[in-house]
């Protein structure tokens, strides 16, 4: 589109007048400079049409054909220049017009849709010619304003175009003068309606040319020449009445009435002012003014008035003007021409007229017309009155009832008083009290407008000139006639006894009084002080003591009286409500005066209020007046008030209602008291709205100042105010719609006043915080909700027709603030959590409009949106932007769809309003954080807001900024030379760069190179500048570029960690982030986060302190946002992966961490040392600050000395000992400190003892905490910390067990054994153990399963000590633990593996305790496999070779393991007590342990059965057994007989395999573990060797004989049990794996391997001496024994001395459990071969070269 030429008077007049959001001087002195040139033609600015115009137009290339044809049409109905009318159409469309480029010019196709298009844009016009008009008015009066800061600026404008009021003067006269528009002169467009309207744009035109004469010649004297040429042209269209546009506009006359009266009103104030009715009143008038010197034009005028004006009723103000002009200025006071005049004007009701002008626009208004208006009229009337009396002025009670409707608008900021003392009407008024006080009461009520007033009104009222009574009651013995007759003397005192008695007069002896006639009849002035204010409080009295119906009162006058005495009582008191009032002497005995009255105002109040028919109105005045009065010392009127209105009943209060049901009940009803039952009974069925109106508003007022002020027992106060506050929402507010509207000001104004009770509640003290709740419950969940929305749905156009016609009006006031409180109302409630996170009937509302997520006139988004084309101000539009941006939050509807084909065009106006340089910050900075907000909740329309548009010559899908990219004006804003002239405002540097960070952290990638290519290296200088700052760190902590500091820094953080780009050395960014790093920025920032925790810790602390707290929710938010982010890039920043992905590449050097986490540590320390540690942003900060330190140290800590690491581990055990509880939570800070603590620890090679018990020490009472704050089930949080301490405990332990032994060493493990035993940690730990078991399924299932496996493995690894094992012993909670540990391995859940490694490791620990404690836990160890025998018993069985079990799986495997372990033990160190107490269990655990270790033999001879168990462990239980024996038949044909050379060659085989899984290879290691602790059981059970051979054994059959007579190689088709067989085969496949473990990690498994084959051999060896010694085994069998068996032995001795020698490894075996005494010292054969190096080799060659042979 071309640029614009046409000037916007719409924003000039808002720049100008100072109701545009920028306020700044520099942008008004620009924008008046801009109006100089234009203002200079007038309305000439706008060039009428001509065809030439047309064809320039037409011939114009740039313009197509469709907007030059349109334009013409446009420019001929409006009379304009097409080009003109064309910039118009641009201006329109780019400003106002809800739709995109391409659906305006479908409109302009279609005829229908054109007319209404055409419509709008001539309204749009006219407003412009409107608002050039209303342009002058801001230059013309303060230009005279000496106070305005730019009156020189508008002073010079002024001078500019002096001129042009005379050329607007002239264009006035062409106005009215103009033809009416028609279908000849206009075109075919101008017809019916059009043409009326056109009438009513001029008419409304000329009124406000009008206006801007009133202003101008308010400044200016008019000269009698214009005051002529003025009254010629007014007279000619009868001052409106006769209006040329009446005659030619047919029906149109209705539609111009209105502005008729207007212009009416406008042209007779112009009169008077320009007769300087002012001057008139000088005493040397007579002389100098211009219309005495100038007698022609003074004839003329005067012939004019009284040829044509005299006799219209509605021009009597001019008639009375020129009357008392003619009183004043002629000889003889005009003679009897000018009594005629007067007369006239008071026959034609002049008073009556005078109401209506002030009742009219614009002098209905606040505007400065307004008041220029009332000040000529009171300028005439004040003339008037001075010089006439008012008993020859007409109606008395007229005259001051025009007099009031003049004065009742004060102007505060022209600082206009009244004397009371030299107003001659008011001492008239005062001449008829106490029998009439409404002249005076009316007067007074008008006269109030500042402190000074006030005062003069106090002293008047204090002494009353006089008293008067009727001329009747007056006796002739009481009085003296004086000689003038016209006065008498009082011959004696007398008391006057008036308002029924409430008041006495005492008049003296020889008073004066003056006698008079008016209207009331005749009367006597006695000349006597009285106390005005007794008078009054007689007055109210009088309605205090009332009895009967309200309609006596209107009868006699009462309420019309309270009405104004109570408007004087509330005028007064509202002049004295600021501070400097209070403190004034003058004020605080007026106050003093006043409170009798409200005293008794109370007991009136409770009289009318409880009558039948009460009188409303009289009612409402009080209850403003008492609203007034609780404003003057809100600390004890407050209180007074509230407790007096509901002493009375008044207010709702809640009723209890007993029911007896057994039981006393309380219900609670509430009452609504006399303001509701007056609402019920009378308002509503009236349709008038006074009273509920002015309730509301003393309620909201009394919250109001409770939250402002100290008031005395604000909590009571508030606490009674609940219900009322209660009743106004849930019974007006939610009906208030439905209701009767006679009286539309009032019903509005319920809306009103209820929204502001809303906001005065959400903005309140924590007084308040029951009655918010309440609150927010209502208008979320209730149908207060609906109205809510139906309130916020005032069209954005309704309220620009409001501000076009009557911009000053109350009406459009109103309806602004109606919009304004509403939407800050539903930003306020969108904040809150109760509709944020939960369902709520006005979520609902927000989320399914009635009108659906199509863009409809019902739909409260789009309606919304409308308010982002509202030029008159910048609050409306940024409210609506914000309650768009919390709506898109929370309701899931698409706002794109929304506004459907309107999405383009508020994309447009959003980025011309950022665009404009004399746009408001505040509103940018709400349109960038929706954008901001749209990343996540609104892609749709982010990516339309985004504009990225492809580039024409890449072939790779690369896009660029369009021109209407919100990111293109985001650069110009960031733009580094306005950031190094400190220019830009800091919140909206914030927002933008809050934007970027949005696009990073939302992975907009296309976006970022579209921007990061658009500003090429400048982008990230710009972005980059706020942290190159030179300011200190405290400084930069307290201000508000932290945020945008944060924001920065987070955008960093994420491009290192995305890596969008190679990151390259000739990169911007890195080569800033080197400059970064050489210029110490790194501690720069970490000195920052150091101030940020200090200085949040002062402001909790300052808040606190203070009497009234701000929640300082913003500063807060701000430097957790920074803390944040800096970790982020911190982590980022100390290694990230370079490119090649080789070692990492950090920024930060050595020195730089170093200096952080010192800078951590203080600032961590600092924060514990504040006294609000409990407060939930400290804790977040703590939960960041010490996140941020345990990423340091995981990925420093080896690189660090040993002196910093025992130093920085003090100072974390200093923080650790600093923590408090923070009543049921667990921080997260305290488990981050244990890990940096436990971190510390094990990189260390070694720590002081002081260091190591210190964190002992801390360690216990973490646990101490965490298991007082928490019962079964833990949170994840609880059982992270019991993991972390329970490790650190376990670490210390080992870390001091493993060392060589030492002093240090032996402290350390004293004082750890000490300390647990001390604070019970090992029963606590007990305790956890047995509720985690028993409350094994919840929620948190598997943190819990997780935390008991810790604790079951601590107790295990720590068990071996006898002090610790004689703990756990002693616990009572481990005998429960013993029962509940079946639950464990119990089929439940998901989690039954990690529930049974608990099971697992209790195994272990009971291994560990019996081997520690033998004999003394024996009870207990007994007891623990009675309770588990099953278990046992069903996991023995996993070998079985008949069942189908996952017994070679690592999970039951190990199970095996530990069991068969600990029945070793348990056969070692128990054999009695398990033969006896378990006999049943010992039989079978014996059958079980035997089948066992036959199993494991044959699966280790055979590894590949045993591969394809492993791997085929889901097999059915039908098949294994066949599958098996499949196997093991293709391999071998299962020989009888196998020698040990056969068996060395299959596993020699077997082992060179290299096709074993891992898996397989960790089973064969836990079958030999198995088969081991087997053996060392049945060792128990035989004799040893030597026992036997020196026949030290009593009863040989008294031995069990296990092996069975079998030679043949283990397979899986024998019956189980273990023969001669399986163990020779155990020894050789043992010998032959040992040999070839050399490496020194398996020394474990090769150790084991040795053991299993010694034990193998001695068993072997027992066994066959109990055959060999036995008598009752036959001979036979012994000599088959004797040559198989030998065969066997001579075959394994000699092989394995062989292969002993041929490896010379001459190493013993130990058991790694156990150790079982094989000495055979008894015999020579076992001396000999006992000190050979090749023991059991040689012992078992030995044992058959002598026994076997």
């Amino acid at each position: 589109m071309e640029s614009l030429e046409l000037v916007s008077f719409q924003h000039l007049w808002s720049v100008t007048s100072g109701r545009s959001g920028n306020k700044e001087y520099a942008v008004i002195k620009d924008s008046i400079k801009k109006l100089k040139k234009e203002l200079a033609k007038g309305l000439d600015y706008f060039k009428s049409y001509t065809q030439s115009s047309a064809d320039k137009v037409k011939n114009d290339k740039n313009i197509s054909e469709l907007f030059s044809k349109f334009s013409a049409r446009c420019g001929k109905l409006l009379n304009l220049d097409c080009k003109q009318a064309y910039q118009m159409i641009q201006q329109y469309t780019d400003n106002y017009y809800h739709g995109s480029e391409d659906s305006i010019q479908k409109r302009i196709k279609d005829e229908r849709d054109s007319r209404f298009l055409l419509g709008n844009i001539a309204n749009y016009y006219f407003n412009e010619r409107l608002y050039l008009l209303r342009c002058y008015g801001p230059i013309i009066y303060n230009s005279q304003d000496k106070t305005h800061p730019l009156q020189t600026t508008y002073k010079d404008a002024l001078e500019s175009f002096s001129s042009v009021f005379s050329l607007l003067q002239d264009q006035f006269e062409a106005s009215l003068k103009e033809k009416a528009a028609n279908f000849s002169n206009r075109g075919e467009d101008c017809q019916g309606d059009v043409a009326i309207f056109l009438a009513v744009e001029r008419v409304k035109e000329q009124c406000g040319m009008l206006e801007i004469f009133l202003l101008y010649y308010s400044q200016f004297t008019m000269s009698p020449t214009t005051l002529l040429r003025f009254t010629s042209k007014f007279a000619e269209c009868g001052f409106g009445r006769n209006h040329p546009l009446l005659t030619t506009t047919g029906g149109g006359q209705q539609h111009l009435d209105n502005y008729l009266v207007t212009m009416n009103s406008l042209q007779q104030i112009i009169f008077i002012e320009g007769v300087d009715m002012e001057f008139l009143q000088e005493t040397d008038a007579a002389n100098e003014h211009q219309l005495s010197k100038d007698k022609m034009t003074f004839d003329k005028l005067d012939a004019l008035i009284a040829s044509q004006l005299s006799t219209d009723p509605h021009l009597s103000p001019i008639t009375l003007t020129w009357a008392t002009v003619r009183y004043l200025l002629l000889d003889s006071n005009g003679g009897e021409k000018t009594m005629k005049l007067g007369e006239k004007s008071i026959d034609l009701n002049v008073w009556m007229q005078v109401r209506c002008m002030m009742a009219s626009y614009p002098f209905n208004t606040d505007s400065e017309a307004s008041y220029y208006g009332r000040k000529a009229m009171k300028m005439l009337i004040s003339c008037v009155t001075n010089i006439f009396h008012e008993s020859t002025l007409g109606d008395y009670e007229e005259l001051i009832s025009a007099v009031t409707c003049v004065m009742e608008k004060q102007f505060k900021r022209h600082n206009v008083t009244s004397d009371c003392s030299s107003d001659l009407l008011l001492l008239s008024a005062v001449g008829y009290v106490p029998i009439n006080t409404k002249p005076m009461l009316s007067l007074l009520a008008c006269m109030v407008d500042s402190v000074p007033s006030v005062k003069q009104i106090n002293a008047f009222l204090s002494s009353l000139p006089s008293a008067c009574e009727y001329i009747s009651t007056c006796s002739r013995d009481e009085i003296e006639h004086l000689e003038d007759g016209n006065y008498w003397r009082l011959c004696s005192d007398k008391t006057l006894r008036c308002l029924d008695g409430k008041l006495n007069v005492v008049i003296p002896e020889g008073t004066i009084g003056c006698l008079v006639n008016n209207h009331y009849g005749g009367m006597v002035q006695w000349q006597v002080p009285v106390n005005g204010w007794k008078v009054i409080h007689a007055q109210i009295q009088n309605v205090a003591d009332h009895y009967g119906p309200s309609s006596n009162l209107e009868l006699l006058g009462i309420s019309s009286i309270t009405q104004l005495i109570m408007k004087l009582l509330q005028q007064i008191l509202v002049a004295m409500e600021s501070e400097e009032a209070q403190q004034d002497t003058g004020c605080m005995a007026m106050l003093e005066t006043i409170e009798p009255l409200i005293q008794t105002t109370y007991l009136a109040l409770s009289r009318l209020s409880n009558i039948p028919d009460p009188p409303v109105h009289v009612i409402a005045s009080i209850m403003e007046c008492l609203t007034a009065w609780m404003k003057t010392n809100p600390t004890r009127h407050c209180r007074d008030v509230i407790t007096h209105l509901l002493k009375m009943n008044y207010l709702p209060y809640d009723e209890l209602l007993m029911e007896f049901t057994g039981l006393v009940e309380t219900n609670r009803e509430i009452n609504p008291g006399s303001f509701g039952r007056i609402i019920v009974e009378h308002e509503r069925m009236q349709g008038k709205y006074a009273l509920t109106t002015s309730t509301i508003q003393l309620i909201s007022t009394a919250l109001q100042l409770i939250t402002r002020h100290d008031v005395i027992n604000s909590d009571v106060i508030v606490t009674k105010l609940k219900t009322s506050v209660e009743y106004v929402m849930t019974e007006v507010f939610t009906s208030f719609i439905e209701w009767l509207r006679t009286d539309v000001q009032s019903w509005n104004n319920i809306g009103h006043s209820c929204l502001e009770l809303c906001h005065v509640i959400l903005n309140g003290r924590g007084e308040m915080s029951k009655m918010r709740q309440i609150l927010i419950e209502i208008l979320t969940q209730t149908q207060a909700a609906d109205v809510l929305l139906k309130l916020s749905s005032i069209p954005a156009t309704f309220l620009l027709n409001l501000l076009s016609n009557e911009p000053f009006s109350a009406r459009t006031e109103k309806a602004n603030k109606t919009v304004v409180l509403t939407f800050s109302l539903l930003n306020n409630l969108l904040r809150c959590d109760d509709v944020t996170k939960k369902d709520s009937h006005l979520r609902d509302l927000l989320s399914h409009p009635p009108g659906g997520s199509i863009p409809s006139d019902d739909n409260l988004v789009y309606i919304i949106h409308g308010y982002l084309y509202h030029r008159q101000s910048s609050n409306l539009p940024r409210l609506a932007i914000t309650l768009l941006r919390r709506i898109s939050v929370i309701s899931p509807m698409s706002l794109y769809s929304v506004l459907g084909a309107e999405a383009k065009a508020f994309r447009d106006i959003l980025s011309r309003r950022l665009q404009e340089e004399t746009e408001d910050d505040s509103l940018k900075i709400s349109i960038l954080e929706l954008l901001v907000v749209s990343v996540q909740t609104q892609p749709a329309l982010f990516e339309l807001s985004l504009d990225l548009q492809p580039v024409k010559d890449s072939s790779m899908g690369t896009r660029q900024l369009g021109e209407r990219s919100c990111l293109g004006v985001v650069l110009k804003i960031l733009d580094r030379d306005n950031l190094q002239k400190m220019e830009l405002n800091v919140q909206l540097h914030t927002v933008c760069v809050k934007l970027l960070n949005a696009l990073w952290a939302d992975r907009r990638f296309s976006a970022i190179k579209a921007l990061q290519n658009r500003s090429s290296d400048k982008f990230w200088s710009s972005l980059l500048f706020p942290l190159f700052s030179e300011n200190s760190p405290r400084n930069v902590a307290l201000h508000q570029h932290l945020e945008t500091s944060a924001h920065v820094i987070n955008i960093i953080a994420l491009e290192r960690y995305y890596k969008l780009r190679p990151n390259t050395k000739d990169e911007p960014l890195c080569k800033l982030l080197k400059q970064f790093q050489t210029q110490n920025r790194f501690k720069h920032w970490s000195k920052v986060l150091l101030c940020v925790c200090k200085s949040m810790c002062q402001q909790i602390a300052s808040q606190s302190s203070a009497t009234r707290t701000n929640d300082g929710g913003d500063e807060f938010e701000r430097h957790l946002m920074f803390a944040s982010a800096w970790k982020s890039f911190v982590v980022t920043s100390s290694s990230m992966k370079s490119e090649g992905g080789g070692d990492d590449v950090s920024l930060m050097s050595d020195n730089d961490v170093t200096a952080i986490i010192d800078d951590l540590l203080t600032s961590i320390d600092f924060l514990f040392e504040n006294t609000y540690q409990e407060k939930k942003e400290v804790v977040t900060l703590l939960n960041l600050v010490t996140s941020l330190l345990l990423v340091l140290v995981n990925k420093n800590a080896k690189k660090k000395k040993k002196n910093y690491k025992e130093n920085s581990l003090e100072s974390v055990i200093k923080c650790l000992e600093k923590t408090r509880n923070h009543g049921q939570q667990l921080p997260q800070y305290r488990n981050n400190l244990f890990a940096v603590a436990f971190q510390l620890f094990t990189t260390s090679d070694k720590m002081a003892s002081e260091t190591c018990n210190d964190l002992i020490c801390v360690t216990c009472v973490l646990l101490h905490d965490v298991f007082k704050m928490y019962i079964a089930p833990y949170p994840p949080l609880a059982v992270e910390a019991c993991m972390l301490a329970v490790q650190l405990l376990e670490k210390i332990y080992l870390k001091c067990a493993e060392e060589e032994e030492s002093t240090r060493n032996n402290e350390i493990q004293k004082y750890w054994l000490a300390h647990t035993s001390r604070e019970s940690v090992i029963n606590l730990l007990l305790m956890v153990e047995l509720r985690l078991i028993k409350n094994k399924i919840n929620q948190f299932e598997d943190e819990n399963a997780k935390l008991c496996i810790t604790i079951a493995w601590f107790l295990a690894r720590v068990s071996p000590d006898s002090n610790v094992a004689m703990a756990i012993r002693r616990s009572r909670h481990l005998s429960d633990i013993f029962l509940n540990l079946p639950r464990c391995y119990k089929n439940e859940g998901k989690f039954t593996n990690k529930w049974c490694e608990v099971y697992h490791v209790t195994l272990i620990m009971m291994s560990h305790m019996v081997e520690c404690l033998r004999h003394e836990l024996a009870n207990e160890a007994i007891a623990f496999v009675g309770i588990h025998q099953a278990r046992f018993l069903e996991c023995m069985t996993a070998l079985d070779l008949g069942r189908n079990s996952l017994a070679t799986s690592r999970g039951s495997l190990r199970e095996v393991i530990h069991t068969t372990e600990l029945l070793q033990l348990m056969m070692k160190n128990y054999p009695r007590q398990l033969r006896f107490e378990l006999g049943k269990f010992y039989d079978a655990a014996l059958n079980q342990i035997l089948l066992a270790s036959h199993a494991c033999v044959a699966f280790l001879l055979h590894p590949s059965t045993l591969k394809e168990y492993v791997q085929n462990n889901n097999i059915t239980s039908s098949n294994s057994r066949k599958d098996i024996v499949t196997s093991q038949q293709q391999m071998t044909q299962r020989p009888r007989k196998t020698s040990h050379g056969a068996v060395q060659k299959r596993i020699s085989c077997s082992e060179t395999d290299d096709n074993l899984p891992p898996e397989v290879l960790t089973a064969q290691r836990g079958l030999v573990n198995v088969l081991a602790n087997c053996l060392s059981f049945l060792y128990e059970l035989s004799p040893e060797i030597g026992e036997i051979l020196l026949d030290r054994t009593i009863d040989v059959d008294a031995y069990p004989r296990f092996l069975a007579m079998s030679f043949a190689t283990p397979n899986f088709t024998d019956d189980g049990f273990p023969t001669f067989a399986t163990l020779m085969n155990a020894a050789s496949f043992a010998y032959s794996v040992s040999r070839k473990m050399k490496t020194s990690k398996d020394h474990v498994y090769r150790d084991m391997l040795k053991y299993a084959a010694d034990l193998s051999l001695t068993l072997t060896m027992s066994q066959t001496l109990l055959y060999l010694k036995s008598s009752s085994v036959p001979l036979r069998v012994k000599q088959i024994l004797k040559r198989e068996l030998g065969d066997e032995m001579t075959s394994c001795a000699k092989t394995e001395l062989r292969l002993q020698r041929y490896y010379s490894n001459t190493a013993t075996s130990q058991s790694p459990s156990t150790s079982p005494n094989t000495s055979l010292n008894s015999s020579a054969i076992i001396k000999s071969s006992m000190t050979s190096s090749r023991s059991m080799p040689e012992l078992l060659q030995q044992f058959v070269k002598h026994l076997m042979r």
